[in-house]
């Protein structure tokens, strides 16, 4: 009985004991027995294998790539051999090696460890002092580990998070870093040589002379114990030693100057930082090509320095990909007094005129335009809530009517803004929001109709990525900050996504490309053989913003798309430098990166839309041009939307040879000829007056009904007296349009004539204090405009 009851007692003893170490070890290794690590560390390089950065800087800890499906058997067996040799036979805790290590410290030699691998994996991710407490922790989460995750898991978690030098962990990272190649590829030698890193990584240096003859020492003891091992014979082993012998420190690679705003950028796109990395990623970046487009970005500056060109801005990309190959978000980053740390590439600044082409390719896209199109570029002006709106152009100047490509070409604000008043503002709007130009959180009328000159800020980046897609045409289209991975890995493509196909029709924006990059279109606004001109296809736009504060240029070639911006950081006016200016570093962009074809030989010009009809046209009116019709050319046609009727803007009259005058019945024959002038519409009376074009009034009368509108002022207008400027000076002129043409009309001011003038009609006012109402009237006929009232004040 006795001896059941102590049975029953060294049992339940036993069992307390036994439950008593199972609580203890989930006390101690609560929270422990779980494999952890940092985020991995992308590291980039160029598109060429030179390296850029190592992402994940704010860990302070670099590496943790997973290690192959497969261990590597180099790296594998030189690890073991030096760290946990038996390491298979054991279940994390080595009793053998642990039994040694204590009779060796307590008979007074020196200490000796016998930390399993299992151990060091519970120890680096929870570093403690050493003592035996911590050791103790150590020795079960070691068990839990290798029990939770098996030998192999542990073993590969370990080989990913040892540190090794630099803040470098695990040996995929350190392979690369060190060595330039996957860890799989290393030799005998140079896997021992990064085995022998864990004892040591701030001794063992691989970047000082030092350190690698420290390191050497133990990778040779490391090839010894491999053929000790039978791992290694003679010869293999012998050939690691040769080469372990001439080890040498492995360059350094640091981060390129020239390209931080591009490094910085790029770490900033979503798939970048991912859950594994088995090699480094290869980005889009030519790091030759970007040194070389610095180089023009400083020529650029210095030139144009003393014109208040404080920074400047360059984005280069395939316009196949839409790889970026180049990109400099200022001229120097570290320099503080032009605010160099701005990344200018990617600032919203006002766009000038630069979104033109989008809002003339959406034209073509309705149908509302064709190339056939004339747009009005005479003076524009109108009354809103916030006061009178006048449009003018850049040179002050009108070019009367256009045809639309030759509008978009020559930039003509008034011609923009009328095209855009066609539209719709909201609709052309909602069209720049699907090209990413703005994000919605306001609506058109926070722009107004500046929306189209300037209104609108965006990025050099919007802008690059925009006319890649005017460039595709058409196609899916996105900037690209990498390089195409492996089949399957996930693609690193601008935050802002791809462009879709649709959002505007293939067709207009090939019309669009071909209005740009033709010289004779710029005519006469920009002249010939200057910067926009090309011995190769090249669309080009520029744009300058309001007081000259940004000046842009985009243009496209078959093979790259190059924009540049410049401007001030403080956004104050530049002295008069504009687009045409910039236009300067882009054509030297593109003469350095299209190669040989400096003649144009090699370059297939840009080609219309497929089925387009061409056609000859006036263009002065957009339909076909007739026998007498100057300034014919020819137009590409979206197929269906060609003209069918001949121009009648020239007709023909009989002058005077001695002055051009109209001829009269008194005329004699002999001095009678005929010549072909310009019949235009009522609207272009004041500029063709102020061309020189005086046609006779009784020889233009068209049919219809007569009409008479007052031009200016506009309704509700409000005049300020200056004080300060002497009122002989200030005046406005009353302008008016008639049909039919006449030879004379009568200005009334609040029910009293105050003027007759002949055509074109215009008359000027002196400015004084008071409300008036204006009509303007056929002298011998029952024929009046609609009065318009307006109010001068002091």
């Amino acid at each position: 009985m006795l001896r059941l009851r102590l049975r029953w007692i060294l049992t339940a003893a036993l069992s307390a004991g036994a439950a008593g170490l199972i609580l203890l070890f989930f006390i101690l290794t609560a929270g422990r027995r779980e494999l952890v690590h940092p985020p991995p560390t992308p590291i980039i390089e160029d598109r060429y294998g030179t390296f850029l950065t190592e992402g994940q800087e704010e860990y302070g800890r670099l590496g943790f790539w997973d290690m192959p499906e497969v261990l590597p058997e180099r790296m594998t067996a030189a690890i073991l051999a030096v760290e946990d040799k038996r390491y298979f036979s054991h279940f994390g805790v080595d009793l053998r090696a642990l039994g040694r290590a204590l009779v060796n410290n307590l008979s007074g030699n020196p200490v000796q460890g016998a930390s399993t691998i299992a151990m060091q994996v519970a120890r680096l991710q929870n570093p403690a002092p050493r003592r035996l407490g911590s050791k103790v922790r150590e020795t079960l989460t070691a068990l839990g580990l290798t029990g939770r995750y098996g030998r192999e898991g542990v073993l590969r978690h370990y080989m990913k998070i040892v540190p090794l030098g630099h803040q470098i962990h695990g040996f995929s990272y350190a392979s690369r870093r060190y060595f330039r190649k996957p860890v799989e590829d290393l030799s005998w030698a140079e896997a021992a040589l990064l085995a022998a890193l864990p004892q040591s990584p701030s001794r063992n240096d691989l970047f000082s002379l030092g350190g690698v003859r420290l390191a050497r020492q133990r990778g040779y003891m490391i090839l010894d114990l491999l053929r000790e091992q039978g791992t290694l014979d003679e010869d293999a082993h012998q050939t690691a030693l040769d080469l372990m012998g001439r080890m040498t420190p492995p360059r350094k690679e640091t981060r390129p100057l020239e390209a931080i705003h591009f490094i910085q950028r790029l770490l900033e796109q979503p798939g970048v930082y991912r859950d594994t990395y088995s090699a480094a990623l290869r980005s889009s970046l030519d790091l030759s090509l970007q040194r070389r487009a610095l180089t023009h970005l400083h020529d650029f500056m210095a030139r144009n320095e003393g014109y208040g060109a404080v920074n400047a801005a360059v984005v280069v990309a395939d316009r196949k990909t839409g790889e970026i190959l180049a990109y400099a978000g200022s001229g120097n980053y570290f320099d503080t007094e032009s605010s160099g740390g701005i990344n200018y590439a990617h600032t919203p600044r006002s766009s000038g005129s630069i979104l033109k082409p989008f809002l003339f390719a959406y034209g073509l896209h309705t149908g509302a335009y064709t190339s056939g199109s004339v747009v009005a570029d005479i003076p524009l002006h109108w009354m809103e809530p916030k006061g009178q709106y006048i449009v003018d152009n850049f040179d002050r100047k009108f070019l009367g009517p256009l045809l639309y490509g030759n509008a978009l070409a020559n930039s003509r604000n008034i011609t923009a803004v009328r095209v855009l008043d066609r539209l719709g503002p909201a609709e052309v709007f909602d069209v720049f929001r699907d090209f990413g130009f703005h994000d919605g959180s306001r609506d058109w009328e926070h722009y107004g109709f500046a929306l189209i000159i300037g209104g609108l800020y965006v990025t050099l980046e919007d802008m690059v990525r925009g006319y890649g897609y005017l460039a595709s045409p058409g196609e899916d289209f996105a900037l690209n900050w990498v390089l195409p991975g492996p089949e399957g890995e996930r693609p690193v493509r601008d935050e802002r996504g791809v462009l879709p196909a649709g959002i505007l029709s293939e067709d207009a924006l090939r019309l669009v490309t071909g209005y740009l990059s033709d010289p004779v279109r710029r005519l006469p606004s920009f002249p010939r053989l200057s910067a926009l001109e090309f011995p190769f296809p090249v669309a080009v736009k520029t744009g300058t913003s309001q007081g000259y504060r940004d000046a842009w240029t985009v243009g496209y070639s078959d093979s790259y798309i190059i924009g540049a911006w410049t401007g001030r950081p403080d956004n104050q006016r530049m002295n008069h430098l504009g687009g045409s200016v910039v236009a300067e570093l882009v054509h030297a962009l593109f003469l350095d990166f299209q190669g040989g074809d400096k003649a144009g030989f090699e370059t297939v010009p840009f080609p219309p839309p497929r089925g387009a009809a061409a056609v000859t046209v006036s263009p002065w009116s957009g339909k076909l041009a007739g026998e007498n019709t100057p300034g014919a050319r020819v137009e590409y046609f979206i197929r269906g939307t060609e003209p069918t009727e001949y121009c009648q803007v020239f007709q023909p009259f009989s002058v005077r040879r001695d002055t051009g005058a109209l001829a009269g019945p008194g005329t004699p024959p002999d001095q009678v000829a005929i010549r072909y002038l310009p019949v235009l519409p009522p609207e272009y009376a004041a500029w063709a007056r102020d061309e020189g074009y005086l046609l006779p009034p009784a020889a233009v009368l068209p049919e219809g009904t007569a009409e008479a509108a007052v031009r200016f002022p506009p309704p509700g207008a409000r005049f300020i007296i200056d004080p300060t400027v002497p009122r002989r000076f200030q005046s406005i002129a009353l302008e008016a349009i008639i049909t039919p043409q006449i030879s004379q009309v009568v200005w009334v001011i609040n029910g009293e004539e105050y003027g007759r003038v002949s055509y074109p009609y215009t008359l000027r006012w002196p400015l004084q204090e008071g409300e008036y109402q204006v009509q303007v009237r056929f002298p011998n006929a029952h024929v009046e405009s609609p009065p318009v009232t307006f109010e001068v004040i002091r």
